[in-house]
């Protein structure tokens, strides 16, 4: 069961992340009046979420009335957010880091009066409440129980060892929320409007049947390999037309490409110097 939100729910910075978090837990039926973005310079940027909306979390003057404090604002920026945080809100409310790199020791070694600090990785399909949620599993930890069932209103939580949590983050936030995208927007260009409105939900049913299959067969998953090989072999016409487009990708490298993709996602999200 979700945990009740009956504190306030403070979202520190209102980038594209912060406002799909935001708007996430309003879709999921919290008080949008319980939902608090922390913007600089508020009134310059587009919010577009119906929530309460500050410059700083002195203007917020939230007290102890607050559920949980979210920081998603880019790595770069955490060294001026986090002494603010570990100011303005009280030692035994849960802070949860949504940026990527920063690991718990780092942040709990900024925030050294605090034992509540968790690392979480959702992607921005939490707007709709069905986001993929990688969080770093600190079962040992009083309010880890709590800030998971917080996020769990958001869509799946998968727990991870931190060392994971980068890595894995492309399965999750870049191929569903980026690479699949521009595939699809690739193969709808050139399309007139008219055709575009005929192809699209015929391509969008297509790839929700063979998702719904492989999410069926999850406890399936040591044997993925022949799972997805039958998922091709049955797709495979007599003629022999799909075999032949699948050739063409694996003569033209762009499987291989993807995959180099990924590693190039890797080192940029965790650092060529980081141990994993």
């Amino acid at each position: 069961m979700n945990h009740i939100i009956e504190k306030n729910i403070v979202i520190v910075g209102a980038g594209r992340l912060g406002r799909s978090v935001a708007t996430g837990f309003i879709e999921t039926g919290v008080n949008s009046g319980l939902i608090n973005l922390i913007q600089r310079n508020k009134d310059e940027k587009r919010i577009e979420v119906n929530c309460r909306v500050y410059e700083s979390l002195e203007e917020a003057d939230l007290g102890d009335n607050i559920e949980v404090v979210i920081i998603a604002v880019k790595p770069r920026d955490m060294d001026s957010v986090l002494p603010i945080v570990d100011r303005m809100v009280k030692s035994d409310i849960p802070i949860v880091s949504l940026a990527a790199q920063i690991t718990v020791g780092e942040l709990k070694r900024k925030l050294p009066n605090r034992s509540g600090v968790f690392r979480i990785k959702p992607n921005v399909m939490v707007r709709h409440g069905y986001g993929c949620i990688l969080i770093h599993n600190q079962d040992d930890e009083p309010q880890y129980k709590k800030v998971r069932s917080i996020f769990a209103r958001l869509g799946e939580v998968f727990e991870l060892a931190e060392s994971e949590l980068d890595i894995y983050s492309w399965y999750g936030i870049h191929i569903p929320c980026v690479l699949i995208p521009k595939l699809i927007q690739s193969m709808l260009e050139g399309k007139s409007a008219d055709e575009k409105q005929r192809v699209f939900p015929i391509l969008v049913s297509g790839l929700e049947g063979m998702l719904r299959y492989l999410k069926a067969s999850e406890g399936s998953a040591l044997n993925l390999e022949d799972l997805l090989a039958d998922l091709v072999d049955l797709t495979m016409s007599p003629s022999g037309v799909n075999e032949k487009a699948l050739s063409y990708l694996e003569k033209n490298g762009t499987l291989t490409t993807i995959n180099e993709a990924r590693e190039v996602y890797i080192q940029a999200g965790i650092g060529k110097n980081r141990v994993v």
